[in-house]
């Protein structure tokens, strides 16, 4: 999705991305004025992480609520864009990742570009084309697997969920005592605990087809920065 749109046009996004991935790319297109852009960036960090807008439904509407993990791509860190201040450092990296791909990675994100294609872009493009195509359909299976389970055997998703995720933290040497550190580490934690139940359900392809997700994890993790830094 696009930054070039209107605070509601990004609720209604949110919306239709909701308990999903939501994609926005290139932030400078928010606003060309930079306070503007500051104030409709921060409004919709402000949505996803509290899962609502600021403002109140009328009564009687419905008030739809949102869960989702959100990427965005620009030049600049967001909390640059934001003009984050010194105070509100702390609270900014603990919410806003950073992922900055290493500069002697010919191929950015991808490590190495598959034989079918002539390069990294095209590759992507690919990628691109086929989450498009299957738009939805390998979530809608995870989670009707994930319902089944907790159904059937609701302790032991827990602790499935639990062990790979304290697995995960132990992998990036999280300070169990540094809660800003951990709180950053959550999302790659839980993560990795739902590709370890994706390859329990047959949703997503066994190691011996695309490499350790542990060590994908990882290797990203050292490429992740505070965003107020």
């Amino acid at each position: 999705e696009t930054w070039l749109a209107t605070v509601g046009g990004y609720i209604l996004m949110i919306e239709h991305h909701n308990g999903s991935f939501f994609g926005l790319d290139e932030a400078h297109l928010a606003s060309d004025d930079p306070r503007q852009r500051a104030k409709i960036i921060a409004n919709v960090i402000h949505i996803i992480e509290k899962g609502k807008p600021k403002t109140t439904q009328p009564s009687g509407l419905v008030q739809h609520t949102s869960d989702l993990v959100c990427v965005s791509t620009s030049n600049d860190l967001l909390a640059t864009l934001l003009r984050v201040s010194a105070d509100s450092q702390g609270s900014i990296a603990a919410r806003l990742l950073t992922f900055h791909v290493p500069k002697d990675r010919p191929y950015g994100m991808l490590k190495v570009v598959p034989s079918k294609f002539n390069s990294s872009g095209e590759a992507i493009d690919a990628i691109n084309a086929a989450i498009t195509r299957h738009h939805g359909a390998s979530s809608l299976q995870f989670m009707k697997e994930m319902v089944k389970m907790r159904s059937l055997d609701h302790d032991r998703l827990i602790s499935i969920i639990q062990r790979k995720s304290e697995e995960m933290l132990t992998a990036l040497e999280i300070d169990p005592s540094d809660g800003i550190a951990r709180r950053r580490a959550k999302p790659y934690a839980l993560a990795y605990a739902a590709t370890h139940l994706g390859r329990l359900w047959g949703v997503l392809p066994k190691m011996d087809a695309v490499g350790s997700y542990k060590a994908a994890f990882v290797e990203i993790w050292k490429w992740t920065i505070p965003s107020a830094q």
